[in-house]
Formats: C-alpha cells, structure tokens, sequence
C-alpha cells in the first residue's frame, strides 16, 4: 500500500507511478557525470522521483499562426512549481481524444521530447496503468531575467488510451497569453491527438 503523500507535488501527482522526469538546469547541473547516481535535490524530494540530464533542447518551428515566444529553459525548482501551482488559479481547461499507443513508456518519453522542442518542460510524469499523467512549465520570453514581463505557464496534463487527452492550465498571464500558450501546447501534442 502507498503511504500517504507528504507533499503538495505527490498529492497532484496522486497514485500515478513515478516513471520519467526532466529537470531544471541546476538539477540537472548537480546530477553528475554520465553514469553516476545522480544527488537528490528538491525535485527528487518533492515528486520522489529519479532525475537526470534533460536532453539538449531543438528549435522550435516557426509558423505563420499567431504564437508565443516561450523561454529555453526558465529557472524553476520543485519547491517552486509546488507553491506557484497551488496559489494559482485555472485559467482553460480542454480535453481532446487521444491516439496512443499501447506502450506507456515509449509515450512518455515522447511527449516530453516533443513538449520540449516547443520549450514547454516536464518537471514530472508519470504512468497507472493506461494513464500518463505530465507536470509541464514554461515561461514567456523576456521574463525573469530577460529584462522582460513575461509570464509562467504550468500544465497539468492527463493522458489516456481510449479517452482521451485533457489539459489544465494555470497563469498569472492574461487570456489572450493563455490562449497563445495553449495553442503552442496542442501544437506541441498534435502527435498524440486523434482525429
């Protein structure tokens, strides 16, 4: 029987099975060489999950459509995520039918690549069964530290074979921020969306 959840993260990831992560920078800075366990940190602390280097992030495609410039690789902790997420309020929610295939690992893997060459960045997944479930971040370009106002973005997102794909979003940014981001997420889960 799994204990009690000790922390805001582990209540929002809830009975899902943690399986796959990305990190942040320091992290993922603090994790070692290639091959060594890497340190706990925050992230380990607050989702209980194992972490390692994030892959190097892709250019995103350029499109004709309206979009929104998201920062590569925004500073955020799990501590961080943790407060920002209860705090904030839902700003869209959306589900769309889902085109999965039967391989829960191979998918998680697979959303988080994707997700990220549009720098939307996974602080924690995971998978029950035929259920994945994604913590995703991103920031708005020119925000903290690029001088800028840019905002954050935080993504509960749930996946599931034969029902579907339903995102929650949460923001300090305005609707018309939120609408762009969340077109620049389902663009970035096209793959994984049924026709």
């Amino acid at each position: 029987q799994r204990a009690a959840p000790t922390t805001v993260a582990d209540s929002l990831l809830g009975d899902i099975e943690h399986e796959a992560t990305s990190v942040p920078p320091a992290a993922a800075s603090s994790a070692g060489s290639a091959g060594s366990q890497p340190h706990p940190g925050a992230l380990d602390l607050a989702f209980g999950l194992t972490t390692s280097p994030p892959p190097a992030p892709s250019p995103s495609t350029s499109s004709t459509t309206p979009s929104i410039a998201l920062a590569s690789r925004p500073a955020m902790d799990a501590p961080q995520f943790e407060r920002r997420w209860t705090a904030l309020s839902v700003r869209h929610t959306e589900s769309r039918s889902a085109a999965l295939p039967t391989d829960t690992h191979s998918v998680l893997a697979a959303v988080e690549q994707s997700c990220e060459q549009r720098r939307i960045y996974c602080m924690a997944s995971g998978a029950a069964g035929s259920q994945l479930k994604f913590f995703f971040y991103a920031m708005e370009e020119g925000g903290p530290g690029g001088g800028g106002v840019g905002v954050y973005f935080f993504v509960e997102c749930v996946m599931e074979a034969g029902s579907g794909v339903k995102v929650t979003v949460k923001s300090e940014g305005g609707a018309d921020k939120v609408a762009l981001f969340v077109a620049e997420l389902w663009r970035a889960l096209q793959q994984f969306i049924g026709a």
